[in-house]
Order: C-alpha cells, then sequence, then structure tokens
C-alpha cells in the first residue's frame, strides 16, 4: 500500500537496511499489488499498484541486494481448513491467510537461494512493507541466537508488523498458520474464537 512513498522505503533503507551490519544480506520480495486499505473503517476500498510502481523503492534499498521477487496474483485466496470461509474469519484476520502464503513463499525462495549459492542465512527479517521506521532495529550481532523478535509483547498474538527470526526457525513461523489436520491449508480465528480470548 505505501512501500512506493518515499518516506516509508526510505526510512527502511536508512533504519533497516543499512545499520544491520550484515555479512550477507539479500531481500526476498513477495508483493501483492493489490490490497483492501483501512479493514477497520466504515467502507473499505481496493487499491492496486503495478511492479512499475514499487521498483524505484526495491531500487533505493539497494538492486544488488535483491534476490528474489514474487509477485502474486490478485485473485485465488488460500484454501481454508474444511469447513472455514472467509466470511467466517474475524474481520481482523480476512487477509492474514494470504500473509502467511507470502511468508511461505518466501522461506520456499530463500532455500533456493541457499541450495543454489551454497550459502546460509543466520536470520530471516520479516517485514511488512508499508511501515514508515522511526528508529533503527540496529546491528544484528546485538540479537542472540535462538530468540524470536517480535514486535508485539502478547503471548497470544503473532505479528504481522516486524519479526526477527533465526533461519533455522524459519519453516517453522511460516507454517504457524496451517491447520494442523490440513497442512497447506490455512486457518484464520473466527469472532467468537477472538472473544473467547
Amino acid at each position: 500500500r505505501t512501500f512506493s512513498r518515499p518516506e516509508v522505503h526510505e526510512s527502511m533503507r536508512e533504519h533497516l537496511v543499512q545499520p544491520l551490519n550484515a555479512s550477507l544480506l539479500r531481500i526476498f520480495y513477495v508483493l501483492n499489488l493489490t490490497s483492501v486499505n483501512c479493514t477497520h473503517c466504515a467502507s473499505n476500498f481496493v487499491e492496486t499498484q503495478t511492479l512499475q510502481d514499487v521498483l524505484p523503492a526495491m531500487a533505493s534499498l539497494g538492486s544488488e541486494l535483491v534476490a528474489s521477487v514474487v509477485v502474486e496474483p490478485p485473485c485465488c485466496w488460500p484454501e481454508l481448513r474444511p469447513g472455514l470461509t472467509y466470511e467466517d474469519c474475524f474481520y481482523d484476520m480476512v487477509s492474514c491467510p494470504a500473509q502467511w502464503r507470502g511468508k511461505r513463499m518466501c522461506e520456499d525462495k530463500i532455500r533456493q537461494y541457499e541450495q543454489g549459492y551454497d550459502v546460509s542465512f543466520d536470520w530471516v527479517i520479516d517485514v511488512r512493507p508499508d511501515l514508515q521506521w522511526k528508529f533503527a532495529l540496529g546491528d544484528l550481532r546485538r540479537f542472540q541466537k535462538g530468540h524470536f523478535y517480535a514486535s508485539y509483547s502478547a503471548w497470544s498474538e503473532q505479528s504481522d508488523r516486524v519479526n526477527l527470526i533465526p533461519r533455522d526457525m524459519f519453516s517453522i513461523y511460516v507454517r504457524a498458520f496451517d491447520g494442523p489436520a490440513h497442512p497447506g491449508r490455512y486457518m484464520c480465528w473466527t469472532s467468537s474464537e477472538v472473544a473467547e480470548h
């Protein structure tokens, strides 16, 4: 939604990409260029961007860092677990299955890159590309391996904003919202499940 705005992608370059001090840094993009804005508003509207709209933002972060670009089609929402429809999903979780499918695609691309170039990453930073950064995440070396860092502090919430995940935990992380009995199908919380928690 806002990645193409200079104040967003320039803040990502200055406060996320540059301060990491990573010996091997690559960016894997999974882009859904069609989005419903303002899930919490009385009326939603759909905004569509093109790849041409976001290419300057990608170049700003560093063309030499781009490892993969996947552009999702505007159709084809992920299949949910049996008996669950998108109408059943709590209003704030309707887009979650599509986001988690994108995370799995990203993990596949990272794995392919590591195998193809005989390299391995220590960390994966999962970031929503529509957030403006006001401060630096900082040097990766100050984070402890084996720990998962998220922007939420509640134990029951999974952040969709920013997550710093050890690479060896990333495949577990991206499968967090698979239906346990139905791998590859996604789940979301219904309104009654949200009310219970």
